[in-house]
This record gives structure tokens, C-alpha cells and sequence, in this order.
């Protein structure tokens, strides 16, 4: 299974949606992977950074923008990195 295909039913489909706009825009700045940690800038508002990993089966998000840090949610910059 992808990352994509684990992480797209925890997702709202807005987000989805406008996340894959940004990344078809260009919005995602730089991507850089190292073992299973993944970090990432996304230009939104402002720019972004994404980090997410793979541990013990799951999969950790996080995002400096106001909607994660409202709701804990994958929002639109990380599922434009992912």
C-alpha cells in the first residue's frame, strides 16, 4: 500500500482537493526524505513546513499551519506533499 492510498481516508476531501491543486501548482518548495521521516515546505499563505514518518504502522503529520494546529487534521500542505 502507497502512502498516498494509507493516508487518503483520514483525509477530508477538501483537502485532498486543494492539496493537490497546490502540488500541481508548484506550492510544494522542497521535499526531502531520510529513512522514514519526511520533511517538507509548502507555500501557502506563508510557507509551510510538513513533516510526517512512518513508525510502528502508523503514520505521524504535522504542520506549521493554523488549520493543523486547530484541529490535528492533515491538511491541504501536507496531503500536497504526500
Amino acid at each position: 500500500m502507497t502512502l498516498v492510498q494509507a493516508l487518503a481516508p483520514q483525509v477530508r476531501p477538501q483537502s485532498r482537493s486543494r492539496g493537490s491543486a497546490y502540488f500541481l501548482a508548484g506550492f510544494v518548495r522542497s521535499l526531502t526524505a531520510e529513512g522514514s521521516f519526511v520533511h517538507a515546505t509548502v507555500q501557502g499563505e506563508y510557507l509551510y513546513d510538513i513533516w510526517f514518518e512512518t513508525a510502528r504502522g502508523e503514520i505521524l503529520t504535522s504542520c506549521t499551519c493554523p488549520y493543523f494546529l486547530d484541529r490535528a487534521e492533515v491538511c491541504k500542505h501536507i496531503w500536497a506533499a504526500v
